[in-house]
């Protein structure tokens, strides 16, 4: 009832303004992007996991803004969003990213928590230069589990039955539109093809042959247009889609991941200065709508974010979950 109110009184004002020989002109809203530090197409999502590919902030402002480590807190649960009132101060993940004075990435240490107990730490530690698809020779330096610990230096731990989410890779092929490379622990590849002549399925068939559990990327590193694995030649499943503005080719306006039944979609959403402020995590299965996440990100004087609070809520409106990662910058 409300809605057709609403619509009655804006069609009733828009016809007296006409009958007043008024014209009304609607401005087209000029696209800005403004370069953020965080690069939230890989970071806070799976694709953060593949550890040979570090393009998780943006190294000329990590030059520009004189940092050389950045510690990042991940906390499960609070109980009050607005006064952040957390159940537990023991934060569920600490990672910490050291840089070189070039902006990369030279080590990340992770340090896993349960229950207020540490249950594990990773070490991983990256070469000084990195390609294309910002890959970068990794090696695994330390790691620790409850019970299981090795320091050596010289040990990249092939044989270890310990299971974790970080992929690291080798790089074995590369030519002028194509880049492959080879899970150390798997044995599958990843596969980048940047050139969109050869995107077609029966090219990507012909040129690399994938088998199912080897990854498809359409694009390089800095602008992936899709992700996405293959059987018998053109049966697509876990695709994933970017689309970018298309004025500014670095603005990422949302991605979309398919994995029948289910479909998840991140829609970021900019201010009029052109920075990123927030975005929307949406789950569906089926077609119907059943979790949405809202991440609302908060900025220190020189716009590098220094926590994003992430809100879940089923199609009821109903807050399910809320937790969130803060940043702390160190600087030289």
């Amino acid at each position: 009832m409300r809605q057709t109110i609403f619509l009655f009184l804006t069609i009733f004002s828009f016809l007296s303004c006409s009958s007043e020989g008024k014209r009304i002109f609607k401005r087209k809203q000029k696209s800005v992007y403004t370069p953020s530090i965080v690069n939230l197409a890989s970071l806070l999502t799976e694709e953060e996991n593949y550890i040979s590919f570090p393009n998780w902030f943006n190294d000329s402002i990590i030059v520009s803004h004189n940092i050389n480590r950045i510690v990042r807190k991940s906390y499960l649960k609070m109980d009050d969003l607005e006064n952040e009132v957390q159940i537990n101060f023991i934060p569920r993940e600490i990672k910490e990213y050291s840089f070189t004075d070039k902006g990369l990435v030279s080590k990340l240490e992770i340090q896993n928590f349960y229950d207020g107990q540490e249950i594990g730490s990773h070490v991983f530690l990256f070469g000084n230069k990195k390609d294309e698809n910002e890959y970068c020779d990794t090696k695994l330096h330390h790691l620790f589990y409850v019970g299981i610990e090795n320091d050596d230096e010289d040990e990249y731990f092939e044989e270890s039955s310990i299971t974790t989410p970080y992929k690291v890779f080798e790089k074995v092929e590369a030519i002028k539109w194509f880049s492959k490379y080879q899970n150390t622990e798997t044995g599958d590849y990843l596969n980048f093809i940047n050139s969109p002549k050869f995107w077609g399925a029966l090219s990507v068939d012909s040129l690399i042959s994938p088998t199912p559990k080897d990854e498809i990327i359409l694009g390089v590193q800095g602008r992936v247009y899709k992700k996405y694995q293959v059987t018998n030649k053109i049966n697509e499943f876990n695709v994933r889609t970017y689309q970018y503005d298309q004025k500014i080719k670095d603005k990422l306006l949302n991605w979309e991941a398919n994995n029948y039944p289910f479909k998840q979609k991140r829609d970021f959403l900019y201010a009029k200065n052109g920075i990123c402020y927030a975005y929307i995590d949406s789950i569906f299965s089926n077609d119907e709508f059943v979790t949405r996440t809202s991440s609302k990100i908060y900025f220190n004087k020189l716009k590098d974010p220094v926590r994003i609070t992430h809100l879940k809520s089923n199609e009821n409106g109903d807050t399910l979950f809320i937790s969130k990662d803060v940043f702390e910058y160190f600087r030289k």
